[in-house]
């Protein structure tokens, strides 16, 4: 009779441990891996806001170019991504936190076609603001 209790105890935490990993870690894990991926790319594009050609400099102007439509490019797919992963994050832990994934996700679009950047630093600071991201000093 005891063995028996024990596999069924066994079962019944394995079951949880199951649901707890799959329903609620793995969420968590994956959108504070979003989370600091969106922040690596606001700081690694920080300079890619705007094209403004270089008259005698044309290898400059392609890269510069390149790399405003790479930019906006991972905006997209990081407002898109978050979009997707902030409904399988358990609500409670994103109240618990304060954050709002879905503004940021918004906000992320609309940095994704702006190119004046003093608006593309406010909407950097209100996706921030959202993620609750706080930035140390570079």
């Amino acid at each position: 009779m005891k063995k028996f209790i024990f596999f069924l105890l066994s079962v019944i935490f394995g079951a949880f441990g199951f649901i707890a990993t799959r329903f609620y870690f793995q969420p968590i894990l994956k959108y504070k891996e979003l989370k600091f991926q969106i922040n690596s790319d606001l700081i690694f594009y920080k300079n890619a806001i705007t094209h403004k050609p270089l008259k005698f400099d044309v290898d400059f102007n392609k890269r510069l170019e390149q790399k405003v439509l790479n930019r906006m490019d991972a905006n997209r797919r990081h407002s898109a991504d978050l979009d997707s992963c902030c409904y399988d994050v358990p609500f409670f832990y994103l109240i618990w936190k304060g954050e709002h994934p879905d503004k940021a996700s918004v906000k992320s679009m609309i940095l994704s076609n702006t190119i004046d950047p003093v608006d593309a630093d406010k909407l950097i600071n209100e996706i921030r603001n959202f993620l609750k991201i706080k930035l140390k000093a570079i």
